[in-house]
């Protein structure tokens, strides 16, 4: 009984502050009324509180093995004491930190420094695991111990602390963070509110009655929905979570084996990342580096999403033809909606779309307004669908208002949870982040990429290996920071096309999501499909094979990015290229495997042709592209036959 009593104190503690960090988001996106350093401060400070309490409230649900019950909660209120408090003095003190004590914090601000990046620490292992507050801690000790490294300029404890904390345009409130509670979070906001105003079950429930014309759309409907759920999830992971756990055991039911299943929805929601207008977070920080407006970055993605998706359509295309689905009538009716319904039900997903395409293409607002304003006609537009939808039914107003409040409640604390947790794992990176700049080391890892010279192929390969070992180990936003940093300024110096440069990192950095030994979305997949992991990985590195094949387009077909005259043949050849390619991984052969083998041999070879010869050669690869397809088709029918 008491603890039930703890669990509902908890939950309404947890519902005010994550409120009142929504609340303040969007105040401070409307007014901007205070000082870009101080609300960095407020903001990781309610993240730390919001993240402590979330823990704290499923310390009770499932406690910790390794430490005992009681210190695992006394150690996160008193996390939740110190973050407090640590906003409330740096509020106080912030004039004096930023013009009197800069360069000079007392003792005081220097222990309340320590104990907050301790808790940023802390609380980054607790959301993303042991990789990057590990790099973290490496850099802390090269700072700490650089009298002894070659190269490497030392730091005292109180310059570390001080460069880290206490300097509040640099630290764990510095740039990254204030970028993650703005222009990242107001879009949270907006996905958030979506899925639990139910803006995204119509997707589902427009695309099932597909299924009764075809058994194949059974394979695409995780494809779609993907796409649309990722233009506002900007989270692979996030993307796997939410459709995920419809489409996967929807899929399985059907019987789709459970490793095709979770490969499917891995692949399909790690591009997400890349289907504009809205992308991963990554996506923003790119804009910010390049110095664009978003919009801008959103609308050089659409080919590349294009040709990712279609990729990713025609193996499940030929992926269904290998599977025996069967669909059972009764199932599918119940989910089909009246035509009339599902109208009324895409009009708020309709609505936000248009509101922010609008807004970020036409109006040309920037993306902070253009999220604010997508939100504010949002809510609105979704309330009063669902308020004269209950009184045309002549339903109960009280019992719909009580609901609507249940689920705002919901929304706002998964969504302030999500920020909170981004938030969080930025002021990680920020750390590893000043402690390069300052010890020198990232002057020095960029210097000695530069010294292999101009050879841009070795450069690529090693940015390319990069990226792709580190997006299994970290989140996509962390991998193209620390790429940022490292090896894009390598290729700069190569003379390669800024945009191109930035692209080709994100690319692969999200290729990492579906990449052994980590692979993020396969992870989360299998824990929802029961599926073995490494057959699940396979298979969608399979499944996925444009997003490491379409970066090199980047490079060697510019006309991807920087449309002009070129980009529509580029893309039909590119189109082609692809469909053979995935009829020769997943396309039935009545003949044998020897045929293909041989045929997957061929589908390489003139994909490389496509890729590094010049336009003469194309039409001879484009016509044997052509045939490979009718031969795909014809031994489709056959089969049926």
């Amino acid at each position: 009984m008491r603890h039930v009593k703890y669990k509902l104190i908890l939950s309404t503690i947890n519902i005010f502050f994550s409120t009142a960090f929504i609340l303040l988001i969007l105040w401070y996106i409307i007014s901007f009324s205070i000082d870009r350093p101080l609300f960095g401060v407020i903001a990781v400070g309610l993240s730390m509180v919001i993240v402590s309490l979330n823990v704290l409230e499923e310390a009770y649900k499932q406690p910790s093995r390794r430490i005992p019950r009681k210190l695992w909660k006394i150690l996160w209120v008193v996390a939740i004491i110190v973050a407090i408090y640590a906003v409330i003095y740096f509020w106080r003190e912030y004039s004096q930190l930023i013009y009197l004590r800069a360069g000079s914090p007392t003792l005081y601000d220097l222990a309340l420094g320590a104990m907050m990046l301790l808790l940023v620490i802390l609380l980054s292992v607790v959301i993303l695991g042991y990789a990057i507050p590990l790099i973290a801690i490496v850099f802390i000790l090269i700072a700490l111990l650089g009298s002894y490294l070659p190269g490497v300029y030392p730091l005292s404890v109180i310059r570390l602390i001080d460069s880290t904390t206490t300097d509040l345009y640099r630290g764990i409130f510095g740039e990254l963070p204030q970028i993650g509670a703005t222009l990242v979070a107001v879009f949270l906001i907006l996905s958030g509110l979506m899925q639990a105003l139910g803006s995204f079950n119509f997707i589902f429930q427009a695309l099932w009655p597909l299924v009764r014309r075809s058994r194949r759309a059974l394979v695409e409907i995780p494809v779609i929905a993907s796409a649309f759920f990722g233009m506002f999830s900007g989270s692979g992971a996030a993307n796997v979570a939410g459709t995920g756990s419809f489409t996967i055991p929807t899929m399985i039911k059907y019987n789709v084996p459970p490793k095709f299943a979770g490969a499917i929805e891995s692949v399909a929601s790690a591009g997400g990342q890349i289907m504009p207008p809205i992308m991963g977070v990554a996506a923003f920080l790119m804009a910010e580096y390049l110095g664009v407006p978003y919009a801008q970055i959103a609308y050089m993605a659409i080919v590349p999403s294009v040709l990712f998706f279609a990729s990713v359509g025609f193996n499940t295309y030929f992926l269904a033809e290998k599977i025996n689905i069967r669909l059972v009538q009764e199932d599918v009716e119940v989910r089909s909606l009246s035509r009339r319904r599902l109208l009324v039900e895409a009009i708020p997903f309709i609505t936000a779309l248009l509101s922010l395409v609008v807004a970020l293409g036409v109006m040309q607002l920037d993306a902070l307004l253009a999220g604010l304003y997508t939100i504010m006609i949002y809510v609105v537009v979704a309330i009063m669908k669902d308020l004269l939808f209950t009184i045309y039914r002549r339903g109960n107003l009280s019992s719909y208002l009580k609901s609507l409040m249940r689920k705002f409640a919901g929304g706002v604390v998964d969504t302030a949870r999500s920020i909170g947790e981004i938030i969080i794992m930025l002021s990680c990176i920020q750390v590893i982040i000043v402690l390069m700049s300052s010890t020198g080391v990232a002057l020095k890892l960029s210097l000695s990429l530069m010294s292999l010279g101009y050879n841009l192929l070795l450069l690529l390969v090693l940015a390319a290996v990069v990226a792709i070992i580190l997006g299994c180990v970290v989140s996509t936003v962390a991998v193209y920071v620390l790429c940022y940093i490292l090896v894009i300024p390598a290729l700069l110096r190569a003379g390669m096309d800024p945009f191109i440069a930035n692209f080709f990192i994100f690319w692969y950095a999200i290729a990492g999501l579906i990449t052994p030994p980590v692979a993020g979305n396969v992870a989360v997949a299998c824990r929802i499909s029961k599926a073995g992991y490494f057959e699940t990985a396979w298979e969608a590195m399979k499944i996925g094979i444009s997003l490491f094949v379409i970066p090199v387009l980047f490079i060697l077909h510019p006309e991807l990015l920087h449309y002009d005259l070129r980009t529509p043949i580029t893309v039909l050849i590119s189109l082609t290229a692809l469909y053979a390619f995935s009829s020769a991984i997943y396309g039935t052969l009545p003949e044998g495997k020897v045929l293909k083998y041989l045929l997957i041999r061929l589908s390489i070879v003139l994909l490389s042709l496509l890729i590094f010869l010049s336009t003469n050669i194309w039409i001879m690869g484009l016509i044997t592209l052509v045939l490979l397809a009718l031969l795909g088709y014809m031994r489709t029918i056959k089969s049926r036959v």
